[in-house]
């Protein structure tokens, strides 16, 4: 039922069920200013349907954005993987997906991705990367012990000495 009036921008709609010329509020504002193609367009319009009304569309709502994963490489997900309790059976099955992948001639990177985001739920690139470097960090402070060590030279010198020779 709905018949579009083609234009140069088709800036109207007409319906004939609802009996109305339907337009953006833009496409009605320059219509306003009394020439142009906007303007002409509608009076043509309103000159062969004077009994339809004119309507304002309604915007569209624009969905949320899609999140993106900008910086997620198998790199990131296997040190995020590392970082987990459960990680051996987790990096098992990432390669498995990505061995799946490659046998069923697809790639690899999308499937191992989808995979990866199901079994992290809610997963943020920035947090995975922050929450690696302090596991890491924390992991080299157990390593390392500062040693405070008094010299008559230097009263305090310090010196890294690894935790394991002690």
């Amino acid at each position: 039922m709905n018949k579009t009036i083609t234009t140069k921008k088709n800036a109207f709609e007409v319906n004939f069920f609802n009996k109305s010329i339907a337009g953006t509020k833009s496409a009605f504002n320059k219509a306003s200013k009394g020439e142009g193609a906007h303007y002409e367009e509608l009076t043509r319009l309103m000159a062969q349907h004077p009994d339809f009304r004119l309507v304002i569309k309604e915007q569209k709502i624009q969905k949320e954005k899609k999140e993106t994963y900008e910086g997620l490489t198998f790199e990131l997900m296997k040190e995020y993987i590392s970082i987990q309790k459960n990680s051996k059976a987790l990096m098992e099955a990432f390669e498995e997906v990505k061995k799946f992948a490659k046998e069923a001639k697809m790639s690899s990177y999308p499937v191992t991705k989808k995979w990866f985001l199901e079994q992290f739920e809610g997963f943020n690139v920035n947090k995975a990367k922050k929450a690696i470097y302090e596991v890491k960090s924390t992991a080299v402070v157990a390593k390392v012990r500062i040693k405070a060590v008094q010299t008559p030279a230097n009263d305090n010198v310090i010196s890294f000495t690894p935790a394991s020779n002690q």
